[in-house]
């Protein structure tokens, strides 16, 4: 604003109070445009397992809510409990034959020979060696794997030549 203005706009108040309001004013629209950060505060949030009520954290959700990492219980996020795995369902494999860790059955064998025709015997990832299906490629059995576990039922996890350890259907024997 040019000084001569401003004195004129100064001088149209009669009292020396309004002056200073007026420059307060007139500084604080100015500062308020360099530091916005000044005028409009943001609120911070709220905890994972309370809500806002008029503008303040206050009031819990209800118990069960799902929070990061856990459920919320009495207005505080708690870590979900481990879940214990459910029980293998191949509790009665046939004799020769083993559970495996994703619940197959799996016929164990110990070389050239020992597994029925149409089968070989090769290891899993686990060395547990175990009759698998022969003549398999790489598009046969596409799921890739790390452990047997990861396998559905029916399959073991093989190292392949397939840039990666697969699923391959073991011999139903």
């Amino acid at each position: 604003m040019h000084a001569n203005r401003f004195d004129t706009l100064a001088r149209s108040f009669t009292t020396a109070g309004s002056r200073r309001m007026l420059l307060g004013t007139v500084c604080a629209g100015v500062l308020g445009a360099v530091i916005p950060g000044r005028t409009d505060a943001k609120k911070k949030p709220c905890p994972p397992c309370k809500k806002r009520k008029h503008g303040k954290c206050k009031k819990k959700k209800p118990d069960g809510t799902v929070c990061a990492g856990g459920t919320c219980q009495g207005g505080r996020c708690i870590a979900a409990a481990a879940q214990p795995l459910p029980p293998l369902p191949c509790g009665g494999c046939p004799n020769g034959q083993v559970c495996l860790a994703n619940g197959s059955c799996g016929a164990t064998c110990s070389g050239l020979g020992s597994c029925p025709t149409s089968c070989v015997c090769l290891p899993s990832v686990e060395a547990e060696f175990h009759c698998i299906q022969t003549k398999l490629t790489c598009a046969l059995v596409p799921q890739a794997c790390i452990t047997t576990a990861d396998c559905p039922l029916g399959h073991h996890c093989q190292g392949t030549g397939c840039g990666s350890s697969r699923c391959t259907p073991l011999c139903q024997s």
